[in-house]
């Protein structure tokens, strides 16, 4: 799976009014341009007003999410660059529920989304953008999660080793980033785990556990163009289901 990061495609969004938010504007916190792209506002306010729509919350946090402004840079903990790009969106305790769409690929300049204490939610793909930084420890409190998507960004640091918390993991692509250390032997605790993706970080070393041999749902693996060694062979001959092995 791992290779030279192409241009990425655009997901469809189907079309929504444009957001209107109940905050006024922070004086002196964004560096307002005089004209916005109106291409600019159109994919953020999309992107968020859809995610929205997927979402449910027990304490209405969003209700400031809805239609009619030109600009979402003055919504609920969405903060903005200078260009009027989102690039902070905190939400934490806040009892959401449901996924994030693939349409936040939409969110180019996204470089910080904080969800802790947001247990419920299940699926999380951030593929193909610009993230930057480390997996934060607190994706592992995430105890539903079904789909974790980060790959092919610029993600550094080292894989959680509380990942094995998402007993409920069927899918987990990493791959394409700047990851180092080596592979936690937690992993062999997702025993839902179908696909585990990490090739393409080349600074991801040290032998693959053995405890992966317990993932014996596995489909799925990748691990090429990384420094990850060991007895391949062994761990690997433990999963009797895997279809596609690339290492």
């Amino acid at each position: 799976m791992a290779g030279k990061k192409g241009q990425k495609g655009m997901a469809v969004v189907p079309r929504l009014p444009k957001m209107k938010c109940g905050r006024k504007p922070v004086t002196g916190r964004f560096d307002l341009p005089q004209a916005i792209p109106d291409d600019v506002n159109d994919l953020n306010d999309r992107a968020l007003l859809a995610w929205k729509k997927s979402l449910n919350s027990t304490k209405d946090a969003l209700k400031s999410w809805n239609s009619l402004d030109p600009t979402p840079c003055n919504c609920f903990e969405v903060r903005c660059s200078s260009g009027m790009e989102v690039v902070e969106i905190s939400l934490k305790s806040m009892d959401l529920q449901g996924l994030l769409p693939s349409n936040f690929q939409s969110l180019k300049f996204l470089k910080t989304l904080v969800l802790s204490s947001n247990n419920k939610l299940e699926f999380v793909d951030h593929s193909g953008n610009l993230l930057l930084g480390e997996i934060p420890e607190e994706i592992c409190s995430l105890r539903k999660l079904h789909t974790l998507v980060l790959n092919t960004n610029f993600l550094e640091g080292e894989i959680p080793s509380g990942i094995g918390n998402l007993s409920g993991l069927v899918y987990l692509t990493l791959y394409d980033n700047q990851l180092s250390g080596g592979i936690p032997k937690s992993i062999g605790e997702l025993r839902k785990l179908e696909v585990f993706l990490v090739g393409g970080n080349k600074n991801l070393k040290g032998d693959l556990p053995w405890e992966i041999g317990n993932c014996t749902n596995l489909l799925m693996l990748g691990l090429a163009e990384t420094s990850v060694s060991g007895n391949l062979l062994s761990s690997v001959g433990m999963l009797k289901r895997v279809q596609t092995k690339v290492v």
